[in-house]
């Protein structure tokens, strides 16, 4: 564990090294340092497959795999993977559909465009980034970091200004941080654990920089994935079979409806999209499956895949939105 360590931190003393230079350049990695990371370029176009352009594709995050598995939608099909990653913990996309991938180790987050298979861009994260979430008003980025919980509990949220560049580190005492999601106006709500353990709840109002406590009028047993669903603010039950959708209103949040799971315990890891909800979770001991259930309805799923390990991130690529040579 002190080698691997070690061969991290080198990592990311190289790639800020690296990155401090235009990505124009070329820059890459000396393999001794870690794992290989290829240069990151804006102008990829190491596609998958041609049908990935006018296919949604699903990404799966593998944290015991290193790897993040490409699927087509509907039916989850895989076309593709992406490797050269330490530990790939949470995932998000853009309305362009590029995908980005946080890697807790290595304390980066890494850009695709969609159906790529090589970064476009990379983003450092002095600690340990696990969930993400991009702002639809201005293209923040904004990352939770994985701390300590307990009597110790801090939360670290780090936020890229358009997903570039040198980011805004924003902390809270009294809890730590685990998933975070922006609505469509801008506000980001967290979840995670507080002093005492027990699930905690905030919200990053668009603009400011203090998070505001937020009491759900319904018990969540443990942080699950936080997300817009298109009318309101959705939160996965992290140690139960549930999404509930509730309705914010300053310092308080009333639900207006939950989404039951048959085939699923915990709602981690969680992405919303359209009329689908991808859940994965680990059923026991290296054995991962993420299960496509229809939202709101929930039920049992209509799709199945198995063969992960623990997937730890989900996240969809909308096909024809993907733009490699923004800004």
């Amino acid at each position: 564990m002190t080698a691997m360590r070690s061969r991290v931190g080198a990592l990311r003393a190289a790639l800020g090294a690296c990155l401090s230079l235009a990505f124009a350049s070329g820059c890459s990695l000396s393999p001794g340092a870690g794992p290989a990371l290829p240069a990151a370029d804006r102008s990829d176009d190491s596609r998958i497959a041609s049908p990935a352009d006018s296919e949604n594709l699903l990404y799966i995050a593998d944290r015991v795999t290193h790897t993040v598995y490409v699927r087509a939608l509907p039916k989850g099909n895989q076309i593709g993977t992406i490797s050269g990653l330490l530990e790939p913990e949470g995932e998000c996309s853009d309305a362009k559909g590029n995908v980005f991938v946080t890697d807790e180790q290595m304390g980066i987050i890494s850009e695709y465009a969609h159906g790529g298979t090589n970064p476009i861009a990379y983003l450092i994260d002095k600690y340990r980034p696990v969930a993400c979430s991009l702002d639809p008003t201005t293209g923040d980025l904004a990352v939770a970091n994985l701390t300590s919980g307990g009597l110790k509990a801090r939360g670290i949220l780090t936020v890229y200004p358009n997903a570039r560049g040198r980011p805004n580190y924003l902390f809270r005492k009294g809890m730590s941080f685990n998933y975070c999601g922006y609505d469509r106006y801008g506000n980001l709500y967290i979840d995670g654990y507080d002093t005492g353990n027990a699930f905690g709840f905030l919200e990053l109002r668009k603009g400011t920089r203090t998070f505001t406590p937020v009491s759900l009028d319904t018990k969540i047993a443990a942080p699950g994935g936080v997300q817009w669903d298109g009318a309101h603010v959705a939160v996965g039950d992290g140690a139960g079979h549930a999404i509930y959708r509730f309705k914010i209103d300053g310092y308080h949040g009333t639900q207006v409806g939950a989404t039951l799971l048959a085939q699923t315990k915990t709602v981690g890891t969680l992405w919303i999209q359209g009329n689908t909800a991808f859940v994965g979770e680990v059923v026991k001991s290296y054995e991962g499956e993420v299960n496509f259930y229809r939202y709101p309805a929930g039920g049992k799923p209509y799709v199945m895949l198995v063969g992960f390990a623990y997937p730890s991130g989900i996240t969809v690529s909308r096909s024809g939105q993907s733009s490699a040579t923004a800004p």
